[in-house]
């Protein structure tokens, strides 16, 4: 997926629950979200169903797939005399960064137009490009790519805003990595490419004098989605089971895991979702019960499968109910967590949604979604 593409996809990410109003008259709208989702890759790439938001089909966010849990909470073995070895560009047309990782070379290549990808050469495995990151956000806007294993390497590429002069890299038990900003197509852009097994503890963000502009702990070692100014403090560290069970067969688990790196759910089969840049989990807006969150196939089910998903709601709904065109009924309850309350949810193969109905923390009907005959059964990719 481009880098456009994947813009186009964010876009079209809106008000699937989030314009639920309450009873007695219920509205939804699809309305443009403010915050945005860090989307990462989903083990099960599609799965097709139909969900009904008072007759409007919409595409839920996908979910991409990282190792389970924080870089904090990991297990790495630190490799004996590991070294790296790094220089900037201006040899070569393209090249951002080069150098020597645990004795394998490598060069980073920058896209040659907005929508291009980032090519890595060399003997660390990367295999194909993959999207380069957007324009610069503050104080940097980095992608990621790994192979697979411990004894992989993990590429790290970012956009550099104006300000940043520098940046350092800590890893464990290790020296830090100091990168610089190379010019390159009208934006500044840092590189490198590191041992997987080598876990990063934190990214910080240098001025031109030297002082310390931001600073960044990872989410799943190379997820940089929360920045924080100096002496600010991070989320408190939360780790709560937001729901789980079984659907057809498969057994499916979410939790929040909250920290220092900012907001993010975690999903059977490895896939995660963050909130981009948010120091508090957004929540649906004022009168609103419900927002959608994520959403993406069931690892293990194929890609007609089930799906799980996440929705974020108003702190008096202790559960939704999906009601199927079946007939049956299926309720999942909130929790609290992080200051709001969220609330994870599947729909099994094949189902089709034609109503969600919002309950109260004692049980009353707060409002509901009904769908409507023409997008009764709508198919939609999740």
């Amino acid at each position: 997926m481009s880098v456009q593409d994947e813009r186009e996809l964010r876009d079209r990410l809106t008000g699937l629950l989030e314009d639920v109003a309450p009873n007695p008259a219920p509205v939804a709208r699809a309305v443009r979200r403010g915050k945005a989702i860090r989307i990462r890759r989903w083990a099960s790439v599609a799965a097709v169903v139909a969900l009904i938001a008072a007759g409007a089909a919409v595409t839920p966010t996908l979910l991409r797939a990282h190792a389970a849990g924080p870089a904090s909470q990991r297990h790495h073995t630190t490799p004996p005399h590991y070294k790296i070895t790094i220089k900037f560009g201006g040899w070569q047309s393209g090249v951002i960064a080069q150098g020597v990782t645990d004795g394998k070379s490598w060069q980073v290549i920058a896209p040659s137009s907005s929508n291009g990808s980032v090519q890595v050469t060399g003997p660390v495995g990367l295999g194909s490009p993959f999207s380069a990151p957007g324009p610069a956000t503050w104080p940097v806007n980095f992608e990621s790519e790994s192979t697979n294993g411990t004894n992989g390497f993990s590429v790290l590429v970012g956009t550099v805003s104006p300000a940043v002069a520098r940046l350092s890299i800590s890893l464990s038990d290790q020296p830090a990595v100091g990168l610089a900003p190379v010019r390159w197509k009208g934006a500044r852009w840092v590189a490198v490419v590191l041992q997987s097994s080598v876990p990063i503890v934190r990214a910080v963000a240098y001025s031109a004098n030297g002082h310390v502009l931001a600073y960044s702990v990872p989410w799943q070692a190379t997820a940089f989605d929360l920045w924080l100014r100096p002496g600010q403090a991070g989320p408190a560290r939360v780790r709560r089971l937001v729901g789980s069970g079984v659907v057809d067969g498969l057994r499916w688990r979410t939790t929040a895991d909250f920290g220092p790196w900012g907001y993010c759910f975690s999903f059977a089969g490895g896939a995660d979702v963050c909130e981009q840049g948010s120091t508090r989990p957004e929540q649906p807006k004022p009168g609103k019960l419900m927002r959608p969150v994520a959403c993406g196939g069931l690892a293990g089910g194929g890609a007609s499968g089930p799906f799980t998903g996440l929705m974020a709601v108003a702190p008096d709904v202790g559960s939704v109910a999906l009601k199927f065109a079946d007939g049956k009924t299926e309720s999942f309850r909130s929790v609290e967590v992080g200051g709001g309350r969220s609330l994870a949810f599947v729909i099994p193969k094949g189902a089709r949604v034609v109503s969600y109905v919002a309950y109260s923390l004692s049980g009353r009907i707060l409002g509901s979604t009904p769908g409507g005959p023409t997008a009764a059964g709508a198919p939609m990719t999740c």
